[in-house]
């Protein structure tokens, strides 16, 4: 009634059945960067930015060029799925190269 959703207590409000209170850091918004669960546990943790993900991704191949792509995902802790999604991604970021001139092709 007093604009708070009914499934958020109020800072400092005494939660049901275990006595604690609730603390700020428990009613703040969540943040703005991806995050992901992890696997064991269910805490998040925050996501490599994917710029940085695909420097190592190119660092990775340049050394080991016979790398699978599960090999390289398991090195970097990331699923085949989104090491294909961060390699879809850079590629459509990446400028495209001009046509050659019409010179160009007659030399060759």
């Amino acid at each position: 009634a007093n604009g708070r959703l009914a499934s958020v207590p109020a800072v400092g409000a005494a939660m049901p059945g275990n006595g604690s209170t609730v603390d700020s850091a428990a009613v703040k918004p969540k943040a703005a960067t991806p995050r992901t669960k992890s696997a064991a546990g269910g805490a998040t943790r925050q996501r490599r930015p994917m710029a940085e993900t695909a420097a190592l991704v190119a660092a990775i191949e340049a050394v080991q060029p016979d790398v699978t792509e599960a090999d390289l995902a398991a090195q970097l802790g990331i699923s085949t799925s989104r090491l294909k999604t961060i390699k879809r991604e850079m590629r459509a970021l990446e400028p495209v190269s001009p046509a050659p001139a019409k010179a160009e092709l007659a030399a060759a």
